[in-house]
């Protein structure tokens, strides 16, 4: 009796490939429409992210160390939150003036001195100062996102730089990127003073290991703003060549200043969820590395080893997260072009936005996000 014979593929069953897989991993790290603007900038955001997720461990530990308690603590982080909010609405606002660049470079080497003075410093009154200015206690090092207040410039700037039908793909990038550095600050550099002790490298004695550890989130903090240097910000003359189009159409501000009504329904939904989150995070983040710390007593480098497991996971999940985005944002546009098709004043003939009100609506998007 004859039987048919074996395919081919399964008699030599294919193994994974492993130069497919790293391939693909490269495509998608590194797409074709990615520019070297946008590469700086994610560059940027692993070091901010890095000293971010560093200072999340280090500034409550130390500061109990040097003898804060709760109450001086929860203080000290309502002066950095609301200080923060601040910084962002301003940076969103002046943003359009003066230009994205001079944010992305200046605020991070504020956070560098800043890291620089809690080396030198122990006065009660220049700490809440210079934590407020260098945002110390936003987030807790896990799965941390934040890089500071310029995050509305960072954001606009990089949806500038992109066309619509990539911009999921690239905030992926970003998030990828603050996954990544968040795992480098909570990884290797809490992991570096113990070995350095270890080895005789530095001694275990006073406040020397906390020092080491803000002066490398002084130099991560300085190499984001570093890496923003060299980035084209072209904001003011843009905007001001679309002030004088306006001007010259007899529009004025009228047309700058408008939002139509399912922008507004977006945004104040981003408004509520972004309070909500941030009420919890206000309550939880800056705590959880001081209650590992008092209530079982384990030192950095574990607190540090906990949150790197939350970034990795983190880290995987940004890179899906465009792919999963896709249909719903195709949706939520098809609501919102048809919502629009009958009154808005920006819509032409043809049944398109305009670009410049598009790009208005995305950046006015974006910055509530980022709130």
């Amino acid at each position: 009796m004859s039987q048919d014979p074996i395919p081919e593929e399964q008699q030599n069953p294919v193994q994974p490939d492993l130069t497919t897989f790293w391939q693909r991993l490269k495509t998608r790290l590194s797409p074709h429409w990615l520019t070297r603007d946008m590469r700086l900038l994610l560059a940027a955001r692993i070091s901010m992210s890095v000293a971010r997720a560093l200072a999340g461990i280090i500034v409550p530990i130390y500061l109990v160390v040097i003898g804060f308690n709760a109450l001086e603590l929860g203080l000290l982080f309502v002066a950095v939150g609301i200080v923060s909010a601040i910084l962002s609405s301003l940076s969103g606002v002046l943003a359009d003036r003066i230009g994205r660049k001079p944010l992305i470079v200046v605020l991070p080497w504020l956070t560098a001195i800043s890291a620089l003075i809690f080396i030198f410093s122990h006065t009660v009154a220049l700490l809440f100062l210079f934590a407020a200015l260098g945002s110390f206690g936003r987030g807790a090092g896990a799965g941390t996102g934040t890089i500071g207040p310029y995050q509305p410039a960072e954001q606009a700037l990089l949806a500038d730089k992109v066309q619509a039908r990539y911009r999921n793909n690239l905030f992926g990038l970003v998030g990828f990127a603050s996954s990544l550095g968040a795992l480098i600050g909570t990884g290797p550099l809490t992991a570096l003073n113990p070995l350095l002790v270890q080895f005789g490298w530095l001694s275990a004695r006073g406040l020397a290991t906390y020092q080491l550890s803000f002066f490398l989130i002084a130099v991560a903090a300085a190499l984001a703003g570093l890496l923003a240097i060299p980035i084209t910000d072209d904001t003011v003359r843009q905007h001001a060549a679309k002030r004088a189009a306006q001007a010259a159409d007899g529009v004025g501000r009228v047309r700058r200043q408008q939002i139509s009504r399912p922008s507004w329904f977006i945004l104040v939904r981003l408004w509520l969820s972004n309070s909500v989150n941030g009420l919890a995070v206000g309550f939880f983040g800056p705590f959880i590395t001081y209650w590992f710390y008092t209530r079982y007593g384990v030192d950095a480098a574990t607190i540090g080893l906990l949150y790197s497991l939350i970034n990795l996971a983190a880290l995987f999940a940004n890179l899906g997260a465009a792919r999963f985005a896709a249909p719903l944002h195709s949706q939520a546009r098809s609501r919102t072009a048809g919502s629009r098709r009958q009154v808005d004043p920006h819509r032409s003939s043809s049944g398109k936005l305009s670009s410049e009100h598009e790009c208005s609506v995305d950046r006015s998007t974006l910055r509530a996000r980022s709130l």
